[in-house]
């Protein structure tokens, strides 16, 4: 489940980015420069709703997991929150850095900061 949220929030923070726009070169006004921006444009409203796909997929997944396990772990909590924090603007920075961070950790130390928390509070609801 994190694997579809990392790479959800990750896709919609290099959407949400606007240097696409400003490191066109060219003369305003030309072909050329008209014709590469709108592709830039198009290709960024691309990203954008794939990353939107991902997420709301993700924020999906992650509802069925409670659902057929019954429990609601701080994991689902924090995942639910991260996926819906990637939704806005800044927040995807926040989302993104958190789970660059959460899989850092995971391949260093065999578990990332959900496992931590569900060992240390267990469930919520069951």
């Amino acid at each position: 489940m994190d694997g579809a949220a990392q790479i959800a929030a990750t896709a919609f923070f290099f959407a949400n980015s606007s240097t696409v726009n400003q490191r066109l070169k060219g003369a305003k006004g030309s072909y050329v420069y008209n014709r590469s921006y709108e592709l830039a444009k198009s290709r960024l409203k691309i990203l954008k709703k794939m990353g939107n796909v991902f997420t709301v997929t993700s924020l999906f997944c992650e509802a069925v997991s409670i659902v057929n396990s019954g429990e609601l772990m701080p994991s689902n909590i924090v995942d639910l929150v991260m996926g819906g924090l990637s939704l806005s603007g800044w927040g995807s920075l926040v989302a993104a850095g958190y789970y660059i961070l959460d899989a850092a950790v995971y391949s260093y130390m065999g578990y990332g900061f959900g496992d931590m928390l569900d060992k240390k509070y267990g469930f919520f609801l069951r």
